[in-house]
């Protein structure tokens, strides 16, 4: 789960990550967490967060399954942007208890399941969420990282999507955990020559993911 006291520790500025033997620059988590706009949809995510739990814990189990029918459709739809990002930001941003009280059980898997099958029925849906905000996502479920990373390093190297590689990869790496080696895998099977391009890494030479 995201941690908010990280924000209030993290340097202001990027800095180097390595990648392989090599580095990238990569901007702190902090430049999309504090960003106005994401304050905002955070904002809204807590309240989201609040009426999800209210609809679980009610009385009748259909009012819970009508909210998440509404949900649903309010994300799946085309002109949902904001929308879609609310429902990240709580899931990744918002505080959660370590262990789910039986009232509010399985809500969890069911908000995730949500953003899962959107995403996986078309990887490049992926794109649409910030680099960030695409790594926590992924970080709290295996198959949807083996997914994005996957999907990375198909086309993330061709226009126009090249032009977020390095960050996307950068961003994954800070948060691989039980996938770290999918992605290790699919960087080192990457052109020697991409290599250096997007991560100046030196011909010839190896190293660890971080």
């Amino acid at each position: 789960m995201f941690s908010a006291s990280a924000l209030l520790i993290e340097k202001v500025v990027g800095a180097p990550l390595q990648v392989l033997s090599g580095w990238v620059d990569v901007l702190p988590l902090k430049s999309y967490a504090l960003s106005p706009r994401t304050l905002q949809l955070r904002a809204m995510a807590k309240v989201l967060q609040r009426n999800v739990v209210d609809a679980r814990a009610a009385v009748k189990p259909e009012t819970y399954q009508v909210f998440l029918n509404d949900l649903r459709g309010c994300f799946e739809a085309p002109e949902s942007k904001d929308v879609r990002e609310v429902v990240l930001l709580m899931l990744v941003m918002c505080e959660w208890p370590q262990e789910e009280p039986p009232q509010l059980r399985g809500m969890n898997d069911d908000l995730m399941k949500i953003v899962r099958e959107w995403v996986s029925c078309n990887p490049i849906r992926f794109w649409t969420f910030q680099p960030w905000l695409a790594a926590l996502l992924v970080s709290q479920s295996e198959s949807l990282a083996s997914t994005y990373i996957s999907h990375l390093f198909e086309i993330g190297l061709l226009r126009p999507w090249e032009r977020e590689f390095a960050e996307r990869v950068a961003t994954i790496v800070l948060h691989a955990g039980n996938v770290e080696h999918v992605l290790k895998a699919a960087l080192s099977k990457l052109d020697p020559h991409m290599q250096h391009v997007y991560f100046n890494v030196n011909v010839g030479l190896t190293g660890s993911l971080h």
